[in-house]
């Protein structure tokens, strides 16, 4: 959504609305999702192009990344070090794993930046079934873009009320913290 004028997009058909939203998604998840967030705390967008936009582009990513998993799959097992992970066992054992926990990663990757794309394409490769792939998907996305959408507006929230101070504070003292704790020598501790 960058370069274009986000008091632009509430002047347009609701449909072109949520296309824009969906495409800019589609390609840059977190930002164009907190975008939407920002456009829609300023009232420069709707709730329902937002929701829409953002969950189908994120929807749609996802299943690129599962297709190309899918797709990409056999010929990677073909490779040196997969296909002696493969003779070993070892790609029945992780497709075991993800048939027991494939939610959670799924679920868990949506939140953790760097994971959604391998954890989605590891989907496809390891043969989980699309309709499970697509429940797992819906699930974990709705408190995703819950989350996108609401951050913005808390953080306009803060801000207003001066409670940015308080977690600047709040973020020195937990830095702080960490700093002296790293640092701190290890007492009685005998090489």
């Amino acid at each position: 959504m960058s370069g274009l004028d986000l008091s632009t997009i509430a002047h347009l058909p609701v449909p072109l609305q949520i296309l824009l939203v969906f495409a800019a998604t589609f390609l840059q998840e977190d930002i164009a999702a907190l975008a939407a967030g920002a456009a829609l705390t300023e009232g420069k967008l709707g709730l329902v192009p937002a929701i829409l936009g953002v969950g189908l582009g994120a929807l749609a990513a996802n299943l690129a990344f599962w297709l190309a998993g899918r797709l990409l799959g056999p010929s990677a097992f073909r490779l040196p070090g997969l296909r002696t992970a493969q003779r070993n066992g070892m790609v029945d054992k992780a497709r075991a794993q993800f048939e027991r926990s494939g939610f959670w990663a799924i679920a868990i990757s949506r939140f953790v930046p760097g994971t959604r794309i391998p954890v989605c394409a590891m989907a496809g490769m390891l043969g989980m079934s699309f309709p499970r792939y697509l429940v797992y998907s819906l699930i974990a996305i709705v408190p995703w873009v819950t989350l996108m959408l609401w951050i913005p507006d808390s953080i306009k929230r803060i801000v207003e009320s001066g409670g940015i101070w308080w977690l600047c504070a709040a973020a020195a003292v937990a830095v702080l913290v960490w700093l002296l704790r790293v640092r701190k020598p290890v007492v009685g501790k005998v090489e």
